[in-house]
């Protein structure tokens, strides 16, 4: 509710606490799902760093849990992220493989597909069905860990 109405501070504070909630009851769906709206939350802010860790440790849980469609939406997240680091070329490519794979579901799927045409405006047709090309023959695993890693020096 904060969040959508901009109330950023008021939305993290709920957030944190939610977390807390869901790790002391150990209700494992939240846990992740508060991880997620943090990042977004922080991101928001220009905090990529503590986006970059919230959402970090939510794709760490869902892949320890083996959850590919949890996996999938919390890469979708990283798209954003990537993006507004300045990382463009990842951001497309970690857009491009989201798109090949049915795990990625609604909504996040159609925010992915708009974030990918609007990152790959202006590039040639060639050069986008190239990358979506190289993205098909990565692994979950690799495309992970380029998400996963921070911007470079």
């Amino acid at each position: 509710m904060h969040y959508a109405t901009g109330e950023i501070e008021a939305a993290r504070m709920r957030y944190e606490e939610s977390l807390a909630i869901c790790r002391e009851h150990e209700v494992e769906d939240g846990i992740p799902m508060s991880l997620v709206r943090l990042g977004d939350v922080v991101r928001e802010r220009g905090d990529h760093t503590a986006s970059r860790r919230y959402l970090a440790e939510a794709l760490q849980f869902e892949v320890g849990r083996g959850h590919v469609g949890a996996i999938a939406g919390v890469l979708s997240q990283m798209v954003s992220l990537l993006e507004d680091e300045g990382r463009t070329q990842e951001a497309l490519m970690l857009a491009a493989y989201l798109l090949q794979r049915p795990e990625a579901q609604e909504p996040a799927r159609g925010q992915v597909q708009q974030r990918f045409e609007a990152l790959a405006a202006g590039l040639s047709p060639e050069r986008a069905v190239a990358i979506q090309r190289a993205c098909g023959a990565r692994t979950l695993e690799e495309m992970c860990e380029t998400a996963l890693v921070g911007k470079e020096s």
